[in-house]
C-alpha cells in the first residue's frame, strides 16, 4: 500500500468513545505507521504519538538516516537537529527548535530513531520558571501533514537500504 492511501485512511478512521485511540495501517517499502491519538476528526487528529515501523527489519546506516531526515524535514517541521547518535546503542535522538508558549514554557517535538527500522514522534513542554520535569503532550497535526511525515521517512530511509538502487 502507498503512502498516499494513507490520508484516505485517516480521514475514513472513525474511533468512538474516549481516547487514547490506536491504529496501525501500512505504508511503502514495508512500513507501517502506528497512531496513538486522543481525538480524531475529518482532516487532523490530537496525536500522543505517532510510531513508524519497518518489517522485515533491514540494516542499515543510522548516522545517515539521522541526517537525511533533519534535511527533508528542515522547513515544514519547525528546525529538527541531530542531538544524540549512537551507533552502538542503534539510537538516536532528533528535535525540533524550542518554541515558547503563552507562559513560561517551551514545546518541542523530539523523534527518535531505533536504528533504521523504528522512527517515534513525541512532542513535549517544559516550564522554565518551575525548573519541573518535561511533560510529553499531545499536538495536532493535520492528515496531510501525517501523510508528509511518512513520505519523508519511507524516502529518507530508502538511501540506507542496500538493495534499493
Amino acid at each position: 500500500m502507498s503512502v498516499k492511501t494513507l490520508q484516505q485512511n485517516l480521514s475514513n478512521w472513525n474511533p468512538q468513545g474516549e481516547g487514547p485511540h490506536e491504529a496501525t495501517f501500512p505504508l511503502a517499502d514495508s512500513w507501517r505507521i502506528h497512531l496513538v491519538v486522543h481525538k480524531v476528526e475529518s482532516l487532523a487528529s490530537s496525536i500522543q504519538r505517532l510510531t513508524f515501523v519497518r518489517e522485515p527489519q533491514i540494516q542499515g546506516n543510522l548516522s545517515r538516516f539521522a541526517t537525511t531526515l533533519t534535511q527533508s524535514l528542515h522547513g515544514w517541521l519547525d528546525k529538527i537537529q541531530v542531538i544524540e547518535c549512537d551507533p552502538n546503542l542503534n539510537h538516536a535522538v532528533l528535535r525540533s527548535e524550542i518554541t515558547q508558549t503563552q507562559n513560561a514554557s517551551i514545546r518541542y517535538y523530539e523523534i527518535r530513531l531505533f536504528g533504521t527500522n523504528q522512527v517515534q514522534l513525541e512532542c513535549y513542554v517544559f516550564d522554565r520558571a518551575t525548573d519541573s520535569k518535561r511533560e510529553q503532550v499531545s499536538f495536532t497535526w493535520t492528515h496531510e501533514m501525517i501523510t508528509k511525515l511518512a513520505e519523508e521517512i519511507v524516502k529518507a530511509n530508502q538511501f540506507n537500504n542496500p538493495n534499493v538502487k
